[in-house]
């Protein structure tokens, strides 16, 4: 494995590519082909994005006041809420930056997640707005404008916090 500040690469063993080629693999199978060395840099990317969770919740609390949202739950999706998801698992890290990224730990953005649930579809951009003024996020989706096949309408976006970590955001109306 290989740390160079926000940026940690895992390695993609032959011994993980094998567990690759099984469709049954499951995710606690890939983590568990990567060295020890690799599973701990796992960990420790895990631990930073946990360590910064203050800031992102700071972060958010500021621009949910702005636009009069209260905390709520994924199960409950009330209109004008915002809840935080729980901290991706390891299994979970190793599959995606294994599967997704080639082993680049920094990709894997949404081990700190959060989402805003709107009733107005214009209040998207304008939440991501608001953020741009303390951050210069990237990997903006958006799919207010440009909604899905099936109507289906979100704003994704990636606050980058003081360790040089990315994060998720989602903007999603309530359907």
């Amino acid at each position: 494995s290989e740390t160079t500040g926000a940026h940690t690469k895992i390695t993609v063993s032959e011994t993980t590519r094998a567990v690759l080629a099984n469709p049954k693999a499951t995710a606690a199978d890939i983590y568990n082909s990567l060295s020890p060395a690799d599973q701990q840099t796992i960990k420790q990317y895990q631990q930073r994005l946990i360590d910064a969770r203050p800031e992102f919740e700071k972060l958010v609390n500021d621009v949910a006041a702005k636009f009069g949202s209260t905390p709520g739950t994924f199960e409950a999706r009330d209109p004008n809420t915002h809840y935080f998801g729980p901290v991706k698992t390891l299994d979970r890290i190793a599959e995606k930056a294994v599967q997704d990224y080639k082993g680049d730990l920094s990709q894997v953005t949404d081990v700190q997640r959060m989402t805003f649930v709107i009733d107005d579809p214009a209040k998207g951009l304008a939440i991501y707005e608001e953020v741009q003024k303390a951050d210069s996020p990237t990997g903006l989706i958006d799919r207010m404008r440009n909604p899905t096949s099936a109507g289906y309408r979100d704003v994704i976006f990636k606050p980058t916090l003081a360790n040089g970590h990315k994060v998720e955001v989602q903007v999603n109306t309530k359907s």
